[in-house]
């Protein structure tokens, strides 16, 4: 039967933690609740240990990193929505964090808070480590009165990014990972086995191949000038550094992504999501739209189609429906379009956005799924075919010299 670590606090406030055995997750709650406490997670063994792992590797970060922030988040809305007051709910999560970065902030906040200064403010007080967006639901659900309800909600927002954010890694890190492996093996092949091979053909250069003559000067060529190519290359990073530090220059290089088949494909869906997430989040805690679409415009990566948000917003401003902001962009899927129309004649826009939201960040874990199940043969054969090409321009060479009349 698995084992699960699991944390919980009780009626008088004090803090649990521990192991136990049993079906899965939900059991684990199950008993907890049974038991008169208050679940603030539970998780397999293995899992805890890798959260504990990174949260004391970041500990000595500047900032919280995207898991910590959506876990704080969490916790925050169990105990509250427990019924237990502000301030105690930021005393048990500063305690029962294991980052030093996540104990400074709340002690920070935690103080403020008891200064009388409301809790959106203390977050916002903290500058850049907690976003716009975060700190303008804080606040609107405070006024409302449903703070327990706004973090929930910040809480699945926040996890689903995450997943997002695990699906992209999850089908570009293998592509990257085989392309590695393919440059360093060409490399040795034409630093250490080409050289070699080639001392067998002294004398007999004019009688050699094309394709062996560039093979033997490739690798003569990485031999003696590795270290130009090392340098183009960093010279190569630097300029595309400084052009995407430029904003016209940010805005050519995302244009062309999302025109990239199967990769322009999954990042459009991507920001589709985020957007129609982050919106759904804010408008459901009552972040009027034509506030909320800056703050969802600044959670997007992608500066082309953020651009089309940026200017949506005038258009707003203007009478203009929320649809016709991205009636013109080729780049917004039609689905989703037509869901945002009904979801505005209907009064149910965030709930619209809601479900746009589930729609393509399944369509992320497609696209991604779809983009690893192409790339990977297209390395592998490219792979082949170089080595394969190298393997043949010396294997005709040696068969041409012995060929050769004595």
């Amino acid at each position: 039967m698995p084992v699960f670590h699991y944390k919980a606090v009780t009626a008088s406030g004090e803090v649990i933690e521990g192991q136990r055995e049993d079906q899965d997750v939900a059991d684990v709650i199950a008993w907890l609740q049974d038991s008169g406490y208050i679940p603030l997670r539970a998780e397999p063994v293995e899992k805890a240990r890798r959260r504990l792992d990174l949260s004391l590797l970041r500990g000595r970060g500047r900032r919280l990193g995207h898991k910590a922030l959506a876990d704080l988040t969490e916790e925050l809305a169990v105990l509250i929505r427990s019924g237990i007051p502000l301030e105690e709910a930021l005393q048990i999560a500063r305690d029962t964090s294991h980052q030093e970065t996540a104990r400074a902030l709340l002690d920070s906040v935690l103080d403020r808070v008891r200064n009388g200064m409301a809790f959106s403010a203390a977050l916002e007080a903290e500058g850049s480590v907690f976003p716009p967006l975060y700190v303008n639901i804080v606040k609107t659900s405070e006024a409302s009165g449903s703070l327990e309800q706004g973090l929930a909600q910040l809480s699945e927002y926040l996890q689903s990014e995450g997943r997002m954010r695990d699906e992209i890694t999850s089908a570009l890190i293998y592509p990257m990972v085989l392309l590695v492996v393919a440059v360093i093996s060409i490399g040795l092949i034409l630093t250490y086995v080409v050289p070699k091979i080639s001392e067998l053909f002294i004398g007999y250069e004019d009688m050699l191949p094309l394709s062996t003559l560039f093979v033997i000067s490739a690798a003569d060529f990485l031999g003696h000038y590795w270290w130009a190519l090392l340098l183009a290359v960093l010279v190569l990073l630097l300029v595309l550094r400084q052009q995407l530090r430029n904003p016209r220059g940010r805005l050519r290089w995302d244009s062309a992504l999302l025109r990239l088949p199967l990769l322009g494909d999954l990042l459009a869906k991507t920001e589709v999501a985020r957007l129609s997430r982050s919106l759904a989040t804010m408008l459901g805690n009552g972040v009027p739209l034509i506030e909320a679409l800056p703050l969802a415009r600044g959670a997007m990566s992608n500066r082309a189609l953020a651009g089309v948000v940026e200017a949506g917003v005038d258009r707003l401003k203007d009478g203009g429906s929320f649809a016709s902001v991205f009636a013109d962009s080729p780049f917004f899927p039609s689905l989703a379009l037509q869901l945002i129309t009904v979801g505005e004649r209907t009064g149910e826009l965030d709930k619209m956005l809601a479900r746009v939201a589930v729609v393509y960040e399944n369509e992320v874990s497609k696209a991604g799924k779809r983009l690893l199940a192409v790339l990977e043969p297209l390395l592998i054969v490219g792979l082949g075919v170089v080595i394969g090409a190298i393997i043949m321009s010396i294997m005709v060479a040696i068969i041409s010299v012995n060929d050769l009349p004595l």
